[in-house]
């Protein structure tokens, strides 16, 4: 393994990669190392904190046994996302950020409703 692998930062990021003798859409937990990405989804995913380079910090999975960071996006449903955000612009940005790092996968109503967080 070497230090330019790429490895997942985040608590889970859907990339399309090699399976078998195809490619598809799967989830990748943090700490995988990843097969190289196409340019706008290394891009993206990276601005987003999602994956970053291997360092000695990143090189073993991190288990973190329901240690969870109350600073961190939370993975899951639309209205845990918005509880965790509240009136919090801050968390409101980084949980849009975190959402759109998906890609097409981002869900289209938690979207709209943490950008009229940001608005109002």
């Amino acid at each position: 393994m070497s230090a330019d692998e790429l490895v997942v930062l985040a608590e889970v990021v859907t990339v399309l990669q090699p399976v078998d003798a195809s490619t598809a859409w799967v989830d990748r937990p943090r700490g995988t190392v990843l097969a190289p990405l196409d340019d706008e989804t290394h891009d993206r995913l990276l601005a987003a904190g999602a994956i970053g380079y291997r360092t000695p910090d990143t090189a073993e999975p991190v288990d973190d046994q329901g240690d969870e960071d109350p600073d961190e996006v939370p993975v899951g449903t639309v209205d845990e996302v918005l509880a965790w955000a509240g009136a919090d612009k801050t968390r409101a940005a980084r949980a849009l950020a975190a959402e759109e790092a998906v890609g097409d996968k981002a869900r289209k109503t938690l979207l709209a409703q943490l950008h009229d967080l940001l608005v109002e």
